[in-house]
Protein backbone atom coordinates (compact mmCIF):
# COMPACT_ATOMS: atom_id res chain seq x y z
CA UNK A 1 0.00 0.00 0.00
CA UNK A 2 1.45 3.30 -1.00
CA UNK A 3 1.70 5.93 1.70
CA UNK A 4 2.25 9.66 1.70
CA UNK A 5 2.79 12.61 4.00
CA UNK A 6 0.42 14.71 1.93
CA UNK A 7 -2.75 13.39 0.34
CA UNK A 8 -3.44 14.20 -3.28
CA UNK A 9 -6.62 16.21 -3.69
CA UNK A 10 -7.86 13.91 -6.39
CA UNK A 11 -7.12 10.21 -6.61
CA UNK A 12 -7.82 8.09 -9.65
CA UNK A 13 -10.20 5.53 -8.16
CA UNK A 14 -9.39 2.78 -10.67
CA UNK A 15 -5.66 3.21 -10.10
CA UNK A 16 -6.18 3.29 -6.33
CA UNK A 17 -8.16 0.05 -6.36
CA UNK A 18 -5.71 -1.71 -8.70
CA UNK A 19 -2.66 -0.85 -6.58
CA UNK A 20 -4.41 -0.99 -3.20
CA UNK A 21 -3.41 2.59 -2.40
CA UNK A 22 -4.61 4.05 0.88
CA UNK A 23 -2.43 6.85 2.16
CA UNK A 24 -0.95 6.54 5.63
CA UNK A 25 -1.38 9.52 7.98
CA UNK A 26 1.97 10.95 9.07
CA UNK A 27 0.93 10.58 12.72
CA UNK A 28 0.57 6.81 12.26
CA UNK A 29 3.83 6.63 10.29
CA UNK A 30 5.67 8.30 13.17
CA UNK A 31 4.26 5.83 15.69
CA UNK A 32 5.36 2.83 13.62
CA UNK A 33 8.82 4.23 12.86
CA UNK A 34 9.45 5.15 16.49
CA UNK A 35 8.51 1.67 17.64
CA UNK A 36 10.33 -0.30 14.93
CA UNK A 37 13.61 1.65 14.93
CA UNK A 38 15.45 1.31 18.22
CA UNK A 39 19.11 2.14 17.49
CA UNK A 40 20.99 4.55 15.18
CA UNK A 41 22.41 1.58 13.25
CA UNK A 42 19.04 0.00 12.42
CA UNK A 43 18.36 -0.74 8.75
CA UNK A 44 14.87 -0.50 7.33
CA UNK A 45 12.83 -2.19 4.59
CA UNK A 46 9.72 -0.52 3.16
CA UNK A 47 8.26 -2.99 0.61
CA UNK A 48 5.71 -0.54 -0.89
CA UNK A 49 6.96 2.92 -0.08
CA UNK A 50 4.45 4.88 -2.18
CA UNK A 51 4.23 8.47 -1.00
CA UNK A 52 7.10 7.95 1.48
CA UNK A 53 5.30 8.79 4.74
CA UNK A 54 6.85 5.79 6.46
CA UNK A 55 10.28 6.48 4.95
CA UNK A 56 10.11 10.12 5.98
CA UNK A 57 9.21 9.18 9.55
CA UNK A 58 11.96 6.54 9.58
CA UNK A 59 14.56 9.13 8.55
CA UNK A 60 13.35 11.46 11.30
CA UNK A 61 13.57 8.63 13.82
CA UNK A 62 17.14 7.76 12.81
CA UNK A 63 18.10 11.43 13.01
CA UNK A 64 16.63 11.58 16.52
CA UNK A 65 18.87 8.64 17.41
CA UNK A 66 21.85 10.51 15.87
CA UNK A 67 22.47 8.13 12.98
CA UNK A 68 25.44 9.40 10.95
CA UNK A 69 24.06 8.64 7.48
CA UNK A 70 20.39 7.62 7.81
CA UNK A 71 19.65 7.86 4.08
CA UNK A 72 21.95 4.88 3.42
CA UNK A 73 20.07 2.59 5.81
CA UNK A 74 17.05 1.80 3.62
CA UNK A 75 15.77 -0.77 1.15
CA UNK A 76 12.54 -0.14 -0.75
CA UNK A 77 10.27 -1.42 -3.51
CA UNK A 78 7.26 -0.07 -5.39
CA UNK A 79 5.60 -0.58 -8.77
CA UNK A 80 3.98 2.86 -8.97
CA UNK A 81 5.93 5.50 -10.97
CA UNK A 82 4.45 8.23 -8.76
CA UNK A 83 6.14 6.63 -5.75
CA UNK A 84 9.54 7.50 -7.25
CA UNK A 85 8.48 11.11 -7.69
CA UNK A 86 7.86 11.27 -3.93
CA UNK A 87 11.11 9.40 -3.33
CA UNK A 88 13.23 11.90 -5.26
CA UNK A 89 11.73 14.68 -3.20
CA UNK A 90 12.78 12.90 -0.03
CA UNK A 91 16.27 11.88 -1.19
CA UNK A 92 17.05 14.81 -3.49
CA UNK A 93 20.83 14.56 -3.41
CA UNK A 94 21.38 10.82 -3.48
CA UNK A 95 21.61 8.07 -6.09
CA UNK A 96 18.77 5.70 -5.20
CA UNK A 97 19.33 2.95 -7.76
CA UNK A 98 21.09 0.58 -5.37
CA UNK A 99 18.52 0.86 -2.59
CA UNK A 100 15.10 1.48 -4.16
CA UNK A 101 13.69 -0.66 -6.94
CA UNK A 102 10.78 -0.19 -9.32
CA UNK A 103 9.69 -3.77 -8.96
CA UNK A 104 7.02 -5.86 -7.30
CA UNK A 105 8.27 -6.76 -3.84
CA UNK A 106 7.13 -10.38 -4.23
CA UNK A 107 9.61 -10.82 -7.11
CA UNK A 108 12.52 -9.80 -4.88
CA UNK A 109 14.87 -12.07 -2.96
CA UNK A 110 16.92 -11.05 0.07
CA UNK A 111 20.57 -10.35 -0.74
CA UNK A 112 23.37 -9.69 1.71
CA UNK A 113 21.46 -6.58 2.80
CA UNK A 114 19.09 -7.86 5.47
CA UNK A 115 17.37 -5.39 7.77
CA UNK A 116 16.64 -5.00 11.45
CA UNK A 117 13.23 -3.42 10.87
CA UNK A 118 10.36 -3.60 8.40
CA UNK A 119 7.77 -0.82 8.34
CA UNK A 120 5.03 -1.27 5.80
CA UNK A 121 1.59 -0.40 4.55
CA UNK A 122 1.17 -3.13 1.91
CA UNK A 123 -1.41 -3.16 -0.90
CA UNK A 124 -5.00 -3.78 0.17
CA UNK A 125 -5.88 -5.76 -2.95
CA UNK A 126 -8.22 -8.73 -2.49
CA UNK A 127 -7.71 -11.84 -4.58
CA UNK A 128 -10.80 -11.25 -6.72
CA UNK A 129 -9.52 -7.74 -7.62
CA UNK A 130 -6.01 -8.83 -8.57
CA UNK A 131 -5.23 -8.41 -12.25
CA UNK A 132 -3.62 -11.11 -14.38
CA UNK A 133 -0.07 -9.96 -13.68
CA UNK A 134 -0.64 -9.83 -9.91
CA UNK A 135 -2.13 -13.33 -9.89
CA UNK A 136 0.80 -14.68 -11.88
CA UNK A 137 3.25 -13.14 -9.41
CA UNK A 138 1.31 -14.58 -6.47
CA UNK A 139 1.18 -18.01 -8.12
CA UNK A 140 4.93 -17.96 -8.74
CA UNK A 141 5.58 -16.89 -5.15
CA UNK A 142 3.42 -19.72 -3.82
CA UNK A 143 5.32 -22.29 -5.86
CA UNK A 144 8.60 -21.13 -4.36
CA UNK A 145 7.41 -20.69 -0.76
CA UNK A 146 4.59 -23.23 -0.23
CA UNK A 147 2.60 -21.10 2.25
CA UNK A 148 0.01 -22.60 4.58
CA UNK A 149 -2.58 -19.95 3.82
CA UNK A 150 -5.00 -20.28 0.86
CA UNK A 151 -4.59 -18.85 -2.63
CA UNK A 152 -7.57 -16.54 -2.03
CA UNK A 153 -5.61 -14.43 0.47
CA UNK A 154 -5.32 -10.73 -0.28
CA UNK A 155 -2.06 -9.20 -1.45
CA UNK A 156 -1.15 -7.80 1.98
CA UNK A 157 -0.80 -11.36 3.32
CA UNK A 158 1.90 -12.20 0.80
CA UNK A 159 3.79 -8.98 1.55
CA UNK A 160 3.65 -9.66 5.28
CA UNK A 161 5.02 -13.20 5.06
CA UNK A 162 7.59 -12.37 2.35
CA UNK A 163 8.97 -9.50 4.45
CA UNK A 164 10.18 -11.96 7.09
CA UNK A 165 12.78 -13.33 4.67
CA UNK A 166 14.51 -9.91 4.70
CA UNK A 167 14.69 -9.67 8.48
CA UNK A 168 17.70 -10.24 10.74
CA UNK A 169 17.47 -12.23 13.97
CA UNK A 170 15.74 -10.22 16.73
CA UNK A 171 14.33 -7.83 14.12
CA UNK A 172 11.00 -6.01 14.28
CA UNK A 173 8.08 -5.57 11.88
CA UNK A 174 5.43 -2.85 12.04
CA UNK A 175 2.59 -3.23 9.54
CA UNK A 176 -0.58 -1.34 8.71
CA UNK A 177 -3.12 -3.99 7.67
CA UNK A 178 -6.78 -3.98 6.62
CA UNK A 179 -9.58 -5.12 8.93
CA UNK A 180 -9.52 -8.46 7.09
CA UNK A 181 -6.39 -9.24 9.11
CA UNK A 182 -8.63 -10.01 12.09
CA UNK A 183 -11.90 -10.92 10.40
CA UNK A 184 -11.19 -13.15 7.38
CA UNK A 185 -10.76 -16.92 7.49
CA UNK A 186 -7.46 -16.90 5.62
CA UNK A 187 -5.98 -14.31 7.99
CA UNK A 188 -5.89 -16.85 10.84
CA UNK A 189 -3.37 -18.92 8.90
CA UNK A 190 -1.32 -15.87 7.94
CA UNK A 191 -1.11 -14.52 11.50
CA UNK A 192 -0.25 -17.99 12.79
CA UNK A 193 2.62 -18.28 10.29
CA UNK A 194 4.00 -14.95 11.45
CA UNK A 195 3.47 -15.51 15.18
CA UNK A 196 5.52 -18.72 15.04
CA UNK A 197 8.58 -16.64 14.09
CA UNK A 198 8.42 -13.86 16.71
CA UNK A 199 8.80 -13.61 20.45
CA UNK A 200 5.84 -11.25 20.74
CA UNK A 201 3.10 -10.02 18.41
CA UNK A 202 0.54 -7.36 19.26
CA UNK A 203 -2.41 -6.63 17.00
CA UNK A 204 -4.37 -3.41 17.47
CA UNK A 205 -7.80 -2.95 15.91
CA UNK A 206 -8.19 0.81 15.45
CA UNK A 207 -11.72 2.19 15.31
CA UNK A 208 -10.79 5.56 13.85
CA UNK A 209 -10.71 5.66 10.05
CA UNK A 210 -7.20 6.34 8.75
CA UNK A 211 -8.07 6.45 5.08
CA UNK A 212 -11.14 8.69 4.82
CA UNK A 213 -9.15 11.24 2.80
CA UNK A 214 -8.68 8.53 0.18
CA UNK A 215 -12.43 8.01 -0.02
CA UNK A 216 -12.13 4.60 1.66
CA UNK A 217 -14.29 3.11 4.40
CA UNK A 218 -11.52 0.69 5.36
CA UNK A 219 -10.35 0.66 8.95
CA UNK A 220 -6.83 -0.31 9.91
CA UNK A 221 -5.21 -2.97 12.01
CA UNK A 222 -1.71 -2.32 13.34
CA UNK A 223 0.54 -5.34 13.79
CA UNK A 224 3.75 -5.05 15.81
CA UNK A 225 6.04 -8.09 15.82
CA UNK A 226 9.33 -8.22 17.71
CA UNK A 227 12.07 -10.73 18.47
CA UNK A 228 12.34 -12.45 15.07
CA UNK A 229 13.63 -16.05 15.42
CA UNK A 230 14.65 -15.39 19.03
CA UNK A 231 12.23 -17.88 20.60
CA UNK A 232 9.72 -20.62 19.84
CA UNK A 233 7.09 -18.15 18.74
CA UNK A 234 4.09 -16.81 20.62
CA UNK A 235 0.36 -16.31 20.60
CA UNK A 236 -0.67 -12.92 19.21
CA UNK A 237 -2.17 -10.46 21.69
CA UNK A 238 -5.21 -8.52 20.51
CA UNK A 239 -6.06 -4.98 21.56
CA UNK A 240 -8.57 -2.31 20.63
CA UNK A 241 -7.71 1.36 20.11
CA UNK A 242 -10.22 4.16 19.68
CA UNK A 243 -7.98 6.46 17.67
CA UNK A 244 -4.35 7.36 16.96
CA UNK A 245 -3.83 8.84 20.43
CA UNK A 246 -5.24 5.72 22.06
CA UNK A 247 -3.07 3.54 19.80
CA UNK A 248 0.07 5.33 21.00
CA UNK A 249 -1.03 4.95 24.61
CA UNK A 250 -1.75 1.23 24.16
CA UNK A 251 1.62 0.62 22.51
CA UNK A 252 3.39 2.41 25.36
CA UNK A 253 1.54 0.35 28.00
CA UNK A 254 4.15 -1.73 29.83
CA UNK A 255 2.04 -3.88 32.18
CA UNK A 256 0.47 -6.08 29.55
CA UNK A 257 -0.93 -8.63 31.97
CA UNK A 258 -3.24 -6.04 33.48
CA UNK A 259 -4.52 -4.49 30.27
CA UNK A 260 -4.88 -7.47 27.93
CA UNK A 261 -8.23 -8.76 29.28
CA UNK A 262 -9.65 -5.22 29.43
CA UNK A 263 -8.42 -4.43 25.96
CA UNK A 264 -10.47 -7.37 24.78
CA UNK A 265 -7.82 -9.94 24.03
CA UNK A 266 -9.62 -12.66 26.01
CA UNK A 267 -13.04 -11.52 24.84
CA UNK A 268 -11.84 -11.44 21.25
CA UNK A 269 -10.52 -14.99 21.45
CA UNK A 270 -13.87 -16.19 22.84
CA UNK A 271 -15.78 -14.47 20.03
CA UNK A 272 -13.44 -15.80 17.35
CA UNK A 273 -14.01 -19.35 18.60
CA UNK A 274 -17.79 -18.83 18.54
CA UNK A 275 -17.61 -17.58 14.96
CA UNK A 276 -15.42 -20.51 13.90
CA UNK A 277 -17.90 -22.93 15.47
CA UNK A 278 -20.83 -21.24 13.73
CA UNK A 279 -22.38 -20.22 17.04
CA UNK A 280 -22.20 -16.50 16.30
CA UNK A 281 -22.97 -14.78 13.02
CA UNK A 282 -22.85 -11.23 11.70
CA UNK A 283 -26.02 -9.24 11.18
CA UNK A 284 -25.21 -8.91 7.49
CA UNK A 285 -25.62 -12.68 7.11
CA UNK A 286 -29.33 -12.49 7.98
CA UNK A 287 -30.34 -9.04 6.79
CA UNK A 288 -29.56 -6.08 4.56
CA UNK A 289 -28.75 -2.60 5.83
CA UNK A 290 -29.72 0.61 4.00
CA UNK A 291 -29.65 4.31 4.81
CA UNK A 292 -32.97 5.84 5.90
CA UNK A 293 -34.94 8.50 4.06
CA UNK A 294 -32.95 11.51 2.90
CA UNK A 295 -35.44 14.26 3.69
CA UNK A 296 -33.50 17.22 2.31
CA UNK A 297 -34.53 19.69 5.01
CA UNK A 298 -35.68 17.82 8.09
CA UNK A 299 -36.45 20.94 10.15
CA UNK A 300 -38.82 22.21 7.48
CA UNK A 301 -40.41 18.92 6.49
CA UNK A 302 -40.60 17.01 9.79
CA UNK A 303 -42.30 18.44 12.88
CA UNK A 304 -44.46 17.31 15.82
CA UNK A 305 -48.21 17.21 15.21
CA UNK A 306 -48.81 20.29 17.32
CA UNK A 307 -46.53 22.37 15.11
CA UNK A 308 -48.26 21.17 11.96
CA UNK A 309 -51.62 21.99 13.48
CA UNK A 310 -50.53 25.59 14.05
CA UNK A 311 -49.55 25.75 10.38
CA UNK A 312 -52.97 24.46 9.37
CA UNK A 313 -51.66 21.20 7.91
CA UNK A 314 -54.18 18.39 8.35
CA UNK A 315 -53.19 14.97 9.74
CA UNK A 316 -53.90 13.18 6.44
CA UNK A 317 -51.00 15.13 4.86
CA UNK A 318 -48.52 13.74 7.40
CA UNK A 319 -46.64 10.49 8.03
CA UNK A 320 -44.92 9.43 11.28
CA UNK A 321 -41.14 9.47 10.82
CA UNK A 322 -38.54 8.04 13.18
CA UNK A 323 -35.61 10.47 13.28
CA UNK A 324 -33.89 9.31 16.51
CA UNK A 325 -33.82 5.97 18.29
CA UNK A 326 -34.83 7.59 21.59
CA UNK A 327 -38.25 8.32 20.07
CA UNK A 328 -38.92 4.59 20.51
CA UNK A 329 -39.02 4.10 24.27
CA UNK A 330 -38.50 0.35 23.94
CA UNK A 331 -37.57 -2.12 21.20
CA UNK A 332 -40.79 -1.67 19.24
CA UNK A 333 -42.75 1.27 17.86
CA UNK A 334 -46.04 1.35 19.73
CA UNK A 335 -49.03 3.69 19.56
CA UNK A 336 -47.74 5.23 22.80
CA UNK A 337 -44.55 6.25 20.99
CA UNK A 338 -46.42 7.82 18.09
CA UNK A 339 -48.70 9.75 20.45
CA UNK A 340 -45.76 11.37 22.22
CA UNK A 341 -46.19 15.13 21.60
CA UNK A 342 -42.58 15.38 20.43
CA UNK A 343 -42.73 12.53 17.88
CA UNK A 344 -42.00 13.96 14.40
CA UNK A 345 -44.34 13.67 11.45
CA UNK A 346 -43.15 14.02 7.87
CA UNK A 347 -44.82 16.49 5.51
CA UNK A 348 -46.16 14.10 2.86
CA UNK A 349 -49.19 15.77 1.26
CA UNK A 350 -51.65 13.81 -0.82
CA UNK A 351 -52.00 16.87 -3.03
CA UNK A 352 -50.21 20.19 -3.32
CA UNK A 353 -53.49 21.90 -4.18
CA UNK A 354 -54.83 22.00 -0.65
CA UNK A 355 -54.78 25.64 0.45
CA UNK A 356 -52.69 25.15 3.61
CA UNK A 357 -50.29 22.81 1.80
CA UNK A 358 -49.77 25.19 -1.11
CA UNK A 359 -49.24 28.09 1.25
CA UNK A 360 -46.62 26.19 3.22
CA UNK A 361 -44.73 25.14 0.09
CA UNK A 362 -44.67 28.70 -1.21
CA UNK A 363 -42.89 29.85 1.95
CA UNK A 364 -39.78 27.83 1.09
CA UNK A 365 -37.19 30.13 -0.56
CA UNK A 366 -36.75 29.33 -4.26
CA UNK A 367 -32.97 29.84 -4.23
CA UNK A 368 -32.59 27.51 -1.27
CA UNK A 369 -34.75 24.90 -2.95
CA UNK A 370 -32.80 25.06 -6.21
CA UNK A 371 -29.50 24.69 -4.35
CA UNK A 372 -30.68 21.55 -2.55
CA UNK A 373 -29.25 18.46 -4.32
CA UNK A 374 -31.81 16.16 -2.72
CA UNK A 375 -34.74 18.24 -3.89
CA UNK A 376 -33.41 18.37 -7.46
CA UNK A 377 -33.59 14.57 -7.74
CA UNK A 378 -37.31 14.37 -6.99
CA UNK A 379 -40.30 14.81 -9.24
CA UNK A 380 -41.88 16.81 -6.40
CA UNK A 381 -39.09 18.48 -4.45
CA UNK A 382 -40.83 18.23 -1.08
CA UNK A 383 -41.96 14.60 -1.37
CA UNK A 384 -39.67 11.97 0.17
CA UNK A 385 -40.26 8.39 -0.93
CA UNK A 386 -41.39 7.17 2.51
CA UNK A 387 -40.56 3.49 2.04
CA UNK A 388 -42.02 1.44 4.93
CA UNK A 389 -40.96 -2.14 4.16
CA UNK A 390 -37.99 -2.27 6.56
CA UNK A 391 -38.32 -4.85 9.34
CA UNK A 392 -36.30 -2.84 11.84
CA UNK A 393 -34.21 0.28 12.41
CA UNK A 394 -30.87 1.00 14.08
CA UNK A 395 -29.35 4.39 14.82
CA UNK A 396 -26.11 5.55 13.22
CA UNK A 397 -25.05 7.54 16.29
CA UNK A 398 -25.47 6.79 20.00
CA UNK A 399 -23.87 7.48 23.37
CA UNK A 400 -24.59 4.22 25.19
CA UNK A 401 -25.03 1.21 22.91
CA UNK A 402 -27.08 0.88 19.73
CA UNK A 403 -30.42 -0.85 19.89
CA UNK A 404 -32.48 -2.31 17.08
CA UNK A 405 -36.10 -1.19 16.91
CA UNK A 406 -38.74 -3.43 15.38
CA UNK A 407 -40.80 -1.62 12.74
CA UNK A 408 -44.08 -2.76 14.22
CA UNK A 409 -45.75 0.52 13.21
CA UNK A 410 -44.79 0.08 9.55
CA UNK A 411 -43.37 3.53 9.12
CA UNK A 412 -40.11 4.95 7.77
CA UNK A 413 -37.02 6.54 9.27
CA UNK A 414 -34.77 9.49 8.45
CA UNK A 415 -31.16 9.06 7.40
CA UNK A 416 -29.86 9.35 10.95
CA UNK A 417 -30.91 5.69 11.15
CA UNK A 418 -30.49 2.62 8.97
CA UNK A 419 -33.20 0.30 7.70
CA UNK A 420 -32.74 -3.42 8.33
CA UNK A 421 -34.57 -5.94 6.17
CA UNK A 422 -34.20 -9.57 7.23
CA UNK A 423 -33.82 -12.45 4.81
CA UNK A 424 -36.22 -14.57 6.88
CA UNK A 425 -39.11 -12.83 8.62
CA UNK A 426 -38.90 -15.41 11.41
CA UNK A 427 -35.63 -13.73 12.41
CA UNK A 428 -37.18 -10.32 13.05
CA UNK A 429 -38.01 -10.65 16.74
CA UNK A 430 -34.79 -12.50 17.57
CA UNK A 431 -32.69 -9.93 15.73
CA UNK A 432 -34.19 -7.10 17.78
CA UNK A 433 -33.92 -9.01 21.05
CA UNK A 434 -30.27 -9.88 20.37
CA UNK A 435 -29.39 -6.18 20.15
CA UNK A 436 -29.79 -5.99 23.93
CA UNK A 437 -27.24 -8.75 24.59
CA UNK A 438 -23.70 -8.14 25.83
CA UNK A 439 -22.09 -9.73 22.76
CA UNK A 440 -24.02 -7.44 20.40
CA UNK A 441 -23.08 -4.42 22.50
CA UNK A 442 -19.43 -5.57 22.68
CA UNK A 443 -19.25 -5.96 18.90
CA UNK A 444 -20.70 -2.47 18.50
CA UNK A 445 -17.86 -1.06 20.61
CA UNK A 446 -15.36 -2.93 18.44
CA UNK A 447 -16.74 -1.87 15.07
CA UNK A 448 -18.00 1.65 15.75
CA UNK A 449 -16.05 4.86 15.20
CA UNK A 450 -15.45 7.22 18.16
CA UNK A 451 -17.07 10.64 17.88
CA UNK A 452 -17.16 13.80 19.99
CA UNK A 453 -18.80 13.82 23.42
CA UNK A 454 -18.06 10.11 23.83
CA UNK A 455 -20.51 9.03 21.14
CA UNK A 456 -20.08 6.12 18.74
CA UNK A 457 -20.82 6.20 15.01
CA UNK A 458 -21.85 3.18 12.95
CA UNK A 459 -21.62 3.06 9.17
CA UNK A 460 -23.75 0.51 7.27
CA UNK A 461 -20.67 -1.71 6.88
CA UNK A 462 -20.20 -1.62 10.68
CA UNK A 463 -23.83 -2.60 11.32
CA UNK A 464 -23.44 -5.64 9.07
CA UNK A 465 -20.60 -6.87 11.33
CA UNK A 466 -22.56 -6.75 14.59
CA UNK A 467 -22.80 -10.15 16.27
CA UNK A 468 -25.88 -12.29 16.86
CA UNK A 469 -26.44 -15.83 18.18
CA UNK A 470 -26.89 -18.27 15.32
CA UNK A 471 -28.87 -21.08 16.99
CA UNK A 472 -32.50 -20.01 17.37
CA UNK A 473 -33.97 -23.51 17.70
CA UNK A 474 -32.35 -23.94 21.12
CA UNK A 475 -34.26 -21.04 22.61
CA UNK A 476 -36.37 -21.86 25.65
CA UNK A 477 -38.89 -19.22 24.56
CA UNK A 478 -40.03 -17.84 21.24
CA UNK A 479 -38.37 -14.78 19.76
CA UNK A 480 -41.65 -12.88 20.07
CA UNK A 481 -42.00 -13.74 23.78
CA UNK A 482 -38.42 -12.71 24.46
CA UNK A 483 -38.83 -9.45 22.56
CA UNK A 484 -41.99 -8.56 24.50
CA UNK A 485 -40.25 -9.25 27.81
CA UNK A 486 -37.22 -7.13 26.88
CA UNK A 487 -39.39 -4.35 25.47
CA UNK A 488 -41.34 -4.12 28.73
CA UNK A 489 -38.16 -4.01 30.82
CA UNK A 490 -36.57 -1.24 28.74
CA UNK A 491 -39.77 0.86 28.69
CA UNK A 492 -39.78 0.68 32.47
CA UNK A 493 -36.17 1.83 32.76
CA UNK A 494 -34.76 -1.60 33.61
CA UNK A 495 -32.05 -1.90 30.95
CA UNK A 496 -29.66 -3.89 33.15
CA UNK A 497 -32.34 -6.51 33.79
CA UNK A 498 -33.10 -6.63 30.07
CA UNK A 499 -29.41 -7.25 29.26
CA UNK A 500 -29.25 -10.06 31.83
CA UNK A 501 -32.37 -11.70 30.37
CA UNK A 502 -31.06 -11.45 26.79
CA UNK A 503 -27.69 -12.92 27.80
CA UNK A 504 -29.34 -15.73 29.78
CA UNK A 505 -31.83 -16.77 27.11
CA UNK A 506 -29.71 -16.24 23.99
CA UNK A 507 -26.25 -17.29 25.14
CA UNK A 508 -26.31 -19.25 28.42
CA UNK A 509 -29.40 -21.42 28.01
CA UNK A 510 -28.35 -22.26 24.46
CA UNK A 511 -24.84 -23.20 25.70
CA UNK A 512 -23.24 -20.76 23.27
CA UNK A 513 -21.37 -19.20 26.22
CA UNK A 514 -20.40 -20.36 29.67
CA UNK A 515 -20.96 -18.10 32.66
CA UNK A 516 -17.21 -17.43 32.88
CA UNK A 517 -16.99 -16.53 29.18
CA UNK A 518 -19.96 -14.19 29.46
CA UNK A 519 -18.35 -12.40 32.40
CA UNK A 520 -15.18 -11.89 30.34
CA UNK A 521 -17.26 -10.37 27.54
CA UNK A 522 -19.11 -8.10 29.99
CA UNK A 523 -15.89 -6.98 31.67
CA UNK A 524 -14.36 -6.15 28.31
CA UNK A 525 -17.53 -4.33 27.25
CA UNK A 526 -17.53 -2.20 30.40
CA UNK A 527 -13.90 -1.24 29.85
CA UNK A 528 -14.44 -0.35 26.19
CA UNK A 529 -17.44 1.83 27.08
CA UNK A 530 -15.60 3.49 29.94
CA UNK A 531 -12.58 4.25 27.76
CA UNK A 532 -14.72 5.68 24.94
CA UNK A 533 -16.62 7.99 27.28
CA UNK A 534 -13.49 8.96 29.22
CA UNK A 535 -12.05 10.54 26.07
CA UNK A 536 -14.28 13.59 26.64
CA UNK A 537 -13.50 14.10 30.33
Amino acid sequence: MSSTTHVAKEINVDRQRALGIYYTPSSVAKILASWAIQTPSDTVLEPSFGGCALLSSAIERLQELHAKNPESQFLGFDVDPEAFVHLKGLFAKRDLSSSFFKSDFLLSTPSSFKVTAVIANPPFVSYHRMDKAQREIVSDWREKNSPRFPLTASLWAYFLVHAMSFLKKDGRMAFVLPSAAVSSDYAKHVIKAVSEKFRRIRIFQVQQQFFSDSGADERAVIMLAEGFQSSQGSQPLYFSALDIEDLQSSIDQKNESSVSPKNFEEANLIVQKLKEAGLCIQLGEVGSVAIGEVIGDTKYLAKPLADWKLLGIARDHLKPLLTRTRQAKGLTLSDRDLLDPHFPYLFHPKTARAQAVAAYLEKYPLAKREANATFSKRMHWYLASYETTADAFIGSLCHDSPKIISNTGKLSCANGLYKITTIKKSWNALLVAASVSSIFRWSAECHSRPMGAGAMKLEPSDVRKLLLPSISEKLSTSGEQLLKSLDDKIRNGKLTEAIDIADQVLFLQTNILTTVELEIIKTSLAHLQQRRKKKVQ
